[in-house]
């Protein structure tokens, strides 16, 4: 993933202007104060990935759930200060901790009373952690100080940040419950915590900055009190405005004399974008990927595209949120060369002495699969004889017997599949690539990654809050070859998606379309067209 993300960094977020990186730690790296806590991260996530335990918490996304060593972080922190980018280290602490209590579950926040956890609105809420692991430590526990102020001190020797640390303090669902804090106000819990963080990093010449969840008054949390009892030089990061998208909440930050980031933006969902970061206090912002760092995940995700989409709003005075469709026009027209650079492998079809080599389809039977509409639309536009529609007992076999270094699909899907977050795509069908030496390569067609429906505009942002992590579908690995209108008025789209073939010297025989996964949208193939370079 460190290539990958090398690559995003150089070809991707220093062009479109980003000046700071946040990279989370969690047990990612190898802490030698406390071996233990690198011990527990590689065997919690070991057991998660066998389906013995529940998934580790930020597993996954960091180090792929493996251990990084320090000699490897400060190669990549040493790469992006070469770009000019400032790397602000975040460590969980306080809140998201499993990866500390599964080392040293002596220190964690326990609770008897768990009824605050049923019945969580996620349109309201975000998931709240396992209750296998131990989302907090009790922070009346001198142990929990040594920990964590042994892990700073570790991850600030290894990134030497600026001016900066984010030290997490988000969704602390467990807090005064212990038998210990329980007499406590959650609100000085927290705030003795903070400030107890915040001299340990000015004596490094360091400010702080913390989520801003727990101070905002629109929560459940009995922590909001905290506001008046912290430095007013802690920078928050506001992230829950997904939640309250007719408020602008980051006023009652900015009453209290905070300065504030927006904390998760994205394109496709922030609100008022234009008003409120000219609001005085109002520094910046920051986009979160919250998934493993490498191409496939970020590219469905729409992680790519909103960096491009953000990056525009960011640095442009004049941005409007009336111009998507303009400002949509631009990205696609430079997402294939992007795609080429980050996947750092070349793509035959942007090679300008590469030549391209229609495929006829096979004259279908009678399909009532493919809407009217669409082919009204298409009529004139498209260089197509025949719309092909593989179902479950009728795939389609188009003959090939030649030699070519990609073939690009010019695909679409009968209707929409169901999207789940943080769930992989489905899948709605596969192309099965048959060599002259009788290998076959399978080429999955996944809804909203290399696909999608045929009546909706590419790139447009699922707006609902439920979708806020995953605003945009469909954005990356295929791009919109045709979009045009119905009779009615309604959106119509074919998008073209290039296979690149790893075996160019061998002749492909043929290519099958095959129905496969479970759901009612199905693949309508427009036409297929091969390049050869020369």
């Amino acid at each position: 993933a460190i290539p990958f993300f090398k690559r995003l960094i150089r070809y991707v977020l220093v062009p479109m202007g980003y000046n700071t990186v946040y990279l989370e730690f969690a047990g990612g790296m190898r802490f030698d104060s406390h071996p233990k806590i690198s011990e527990a991260w590689l065997e919690g996530n070991k057991k998660a990935d066998e389906g013995l335990w529940p998934p580790v918490p930020h597993g996954s996304m960091v180090a792929g759930g493996d251990l990084l060593e320090k000699s490897e972080v400060r190669d990549l922190i040493e790469f992006m200060k070469s770009y000019g980018l400032e790397v602000i280290p975040e460590v969980q602490s306080l809140g998201h901790v499993q990866y500390i209590t599964m080392a040293y579950p002596e220190i964690a926040e326990t609770q008897e009373d768990k009824d605050d956890k049923k019945d969580i609105d996620l349109k309201k809420e975000d998931t709240p952690p396992s209750e296998f692991y131990h989302g907090s430590y009790c922070p009346s526990n001198d142990m929990s100080y040594k920990i964590i102020f042994d892990i700073i001190d570790e991850i600030v020797d290894v990134v030497e940040p600026e001016r900066y640390v984010h030290m997490g303090h988000d969704e602390v669902y467990v807090i005064g419950t212990c038998p210990v804090c329980k007499k406590e106000d959650p609100a000085h819990l927290l705030a003795r915590h903070l400030n107890a963080l915040h001299a340990h990093l000015a004596k490094k010449g360091l400010k702080m900055m913390i989520w801003a969840d727990m101070l905002q008054n629109v929560t459940k949390y009995k922590t909001p009190a905290a506001i008046d009892m912290i430095p007013k030089d802690i920078v928050l990061l506001d992230f829950i405005w997904y939640f309250h998208t007719d408020k602008d909440i980051e006023d009652h930050l900015l009453s209290h004399g905070f300065e504030v980031i927006m904390g998760n933006m994205y394109s496709s969902h922030y609100p008022r974008f234009e008003s409120r970061i000219r609001k005085g206090g109002m520094i910046g912002a920051e986009v979160s990927t919250w998934k493993r760092v490498d191409e496939y995940n970020l590219g469905f995700e729409g992680k790519i595209y909103d960096f491009l989409y953000s990056g525009n709003m960011l640095w442009s005075k004049d941005y409007k949120e009336d111009f998507r469709y303009s400002y949509d026009e631009i990205i696609t027209g430079f997402m294939p060369y992007i795609r080429e650079r980050l996947s750092a492998k070349g793509h035959p079809s942007l090679d300008e002495e590469a030549r391209g080599v229609n495929i006829s389809l096979p004259k279908p039977d009678k399909n009532d699969i493919v809407p009217y509409e669409l082919m009204e639309a298409i009529d004139g536009i498209m260089d197509t004889k025949y719309m092909q529609v593989a179902t479950l007992d009728n795939p389609i076999t188009i003959s090939i017997d030649d030699r070519f270094d990609s073939i690009k699909f010019y695909h679409t899907a009968s209707k929409n599949a169901e999207r789940i977050p943080w769930e992989d795509p489905i899948e709605t069908g596969r192309y099965i690539i048959s060599y002259e030496d009788g290998t076959k390569i399978i080429v999955p067609i996944e809804y909203g990654t290399n696909i999608y429906a045929w009546n909706k505009r590419a790139n447009m942002p699922i707006t609902k809050p439920y979708y806020r992590h995953q605003g945009y579908v469909g954005t990356y690995f295929a791009d919109p070859f045709i979009r045009a209108n119905t009779r009615d008025g309604e959106d119509v789209s074919i998008f073209a998606y290039e296979w690149v073939n790893p075996h160019r010297e061998k002749s492909i025989t043929s290519i099958e379309l095959v129905k496969s996964g479970d759901t009612d949208s199905f693949v309508i193939l427009g036409a297929i067209k091969g390049y050869r370079l020369a």
